[in-house]
């Protein structure tokens, strides 16, 4: 008996320790671990997120947008991207920090943290020829000046760390100036020239600095709403920012998926990807402690992870941004400014920008998604009228960013924001082919054609970011599902040994009581 029990007990312990590891997750989880940009993985981790067949809103599946953006590793578009803004004329973005918050009476939340200061390239080391073309686009093209605040840049407080913001009636603005005449045809607020400084983007990457600015998101989702548009009737005439905020989480990025015109519809899913986008970049460099960055996937959950219509929307914006690449590459090309005076650099910028532009989602020879976004549907019939009342909206949240306290927040933001507005300015011009090629280059300045390349690549490893992390959360899983066999194996281990023991107890009470009942079956014979 006592060997039985035994083996019962190692049985059902090597069965829970089966059942347990080879589990349908653990089992597919196997074999991928070692190639972390197979197309297993990718897939495996779309399965997971239940995002569906394809954003809606575009004519691409996920299953395209993420093969052909990250396989092969070495030949993908993220990788040629990755490789393309770390050259110097994609990696210098010309901004102004120091302008005035036009809200809030002027004063803006400020962050003193150390991670927060952004590094400035000195002046003379810049191609002159970059200052010089630059300044005669913008004098044609600029026709207001900004005021701009004694912003303390570079100096900081004894008390590192502490967060300032506006308070009581200020929390929040209450509205916002309308929109001037004279800036109807441009797509964000443009910097002071003679103001702007230098920023070498790979020396201030986007990530975790500490700043909260949940103000400033809820002033985009909450402040720029659409009026109800004379297409729209009945209940479809409510907007989109109204239905968010009846639903009472516009702030935390809530679905986007109201009833109601498509160009409002497709406004707030492309701020909604932006806001996916830099979540994904906080929790993908992350601070844990004094230098030591990496993935924060408890961080990604509570932000992405549960909320798949977030991730839709970063896939949506990215299908667009995509599509602006698409209608700009004759004219990127014809560009004849790829210049900063290294000329094997310049090159190699030439050439990587045509293997960007040669890959197969941005030619638009994707079977599945050859056209990823339709912008000849956008602004059409009834809704004729909407583009001023779109670019107006955006150009005031594009002012909104001028009131983020922390610098480098406010770097990312405005560059994000400029490469969005002008993939609008690309796909939503009235007409690209009744206009010159020399007269479209002149409007585009290097500065936007910077900032919607980085966009591009910034989105793009943020949705690569969430498969590694979702990865990351697979072998998580795998872990602690092998501390559980280990820690059920040490319980049957345990019970086999009380078992053997109350087994030999009883066998030996057993012959014990036999032995007793012979002594006395011996003494009445």
């Amino acid at each position: 008996m006592r060997l039985h029990a035994t083996r019962l007990t190692g049985t059902l312990a090597c069965l829970l320790c089966i059942c347990v590891i080879i589990s349908p997750e653990s089992f597919q989880a196997i074999g991928s671990e070692h190639d972390p940009a197979s197309t297993y993985r990718y897939l495996y981790s779309l399965k997971r997120l239940g995002l569906g067949t394809s954003p809606s809103d575009t004519k691409c599946t996920y299953d395209s947008l993420t093969r052909y953006s990250f396989l092969p590793e070495r030949e993908s578009l993220c990788h040629d991207l990755t490789c393309l803004t770390s050259s110097l004329y994609f990696r210098i973005f010309k901004v102004d920090l120091s302008k005035a918050c036009p809200f809030w009476g002027g004063t803006a939340a400020t962050c003193t943290k150390p991670d927060c200061s952004v590094l400035v390239c000195d002046p003379e080391l810049i191609p002159a020829v970059w200052r010089r073309d630059e300044s005669q686009v913008l004098q044609t093209e600029q026709t207001r000046t900004f005021p701009v605040a004694d912003y303390p840049r570079g100096e900081q407080e004894a008390t590192l760390g502490r967060v300032e913001r506006p308070r009581g009636s200020q929390a929040l603005p209450p509205f916002f100036s309308p929109y001037a005449l004279e800036d109807e045809s441009a797509w964000t607020a443009p910097d002071s020239d003679e103001l702007s400084e230098y920023v070498d983007l790979a020396l201030n990457p986007e990530g975790f600095t500490g700043y909260q600015g949940q103000h400033i998101w809820d002033a985009v989702y909450r402040e720029n709403c659409f009026r109800p548009l004379p297409c729209l009737s009945g209940d479809a005439a409510g907007s989109v920012a109204e239905q968010l905020l009846r639903q009472g989480s516009v702030s935390t990025l809530a679905p986007v998926r109201p009833a109601g015109c498509r160009e409002e519809r497709v406004f707030y899913r492309c701020i909604s990807g932006i806001h996916a986008s830099i979540n994904a970049h906080i929790a993908r460099r992350y601070l844990f402690g004094r230098n030591r960055w990496g993935y924060n996937t408890r961080l990604y959950r509570e932000r992405l992870r549960y909320y798949p219509e977030r991730i839709e929307n970063l896939y949506f914006v990215y299908a667009l941004a995509l599509r602006a690449m698409n209608q700009a590459a004759p004219l990127l090309l014809q560009r004849s400014d790829y210049w900063t005076g290294n000329e094997t650099e310049d090159m190699q910028t030439k050439e990587l920008l045509e293997r960007v532009l040669e890959n197969p989602l941005i030619r638009g020879t994707v079977p599945d998604c050859a056209v990823p976004f339709a912008e000849n549907e956008m602004f059409r019939g009834c809704c004729a009228d909407c583009l001023v009342q779109f670019r107006a909206h955006f150009r005031n949240i594009s002012k909104i960013m001028d009131c983020v306290g922390c610098e480098k927040c406010r770097l990312w933001g405005k560059l994000q924001f400029l490469g969005l507005g002008t993939a609008f300015k690309i796909l939503f011009a009235e007409s690209l082919s009744s206009v010159s090629t020399r007269r479209l280059e002149m409007r585009i300045t290097r500065n936007e054609v910077v900032a919607l390349v980085n966009l591009l690549k910034n989105l793009c490893l943020s949705i690569r970011s969430i498969h590694e992390m979702e990865w990351m959360i697979v072998q998580e899983t795998k872990k602690q599902r092998l501390w559980l066999c280990f820690a059920a194996a040490i319980l049957c281990g345990l019970g086999s040994m009380l078992l053997r023991h109350f087994a030999g107890e009883i066998l030996a009470y057993r012959g014990l009581v036999h032995r007793s009942a012979s002594a006395m079956r011996r003494k009445r014979n």
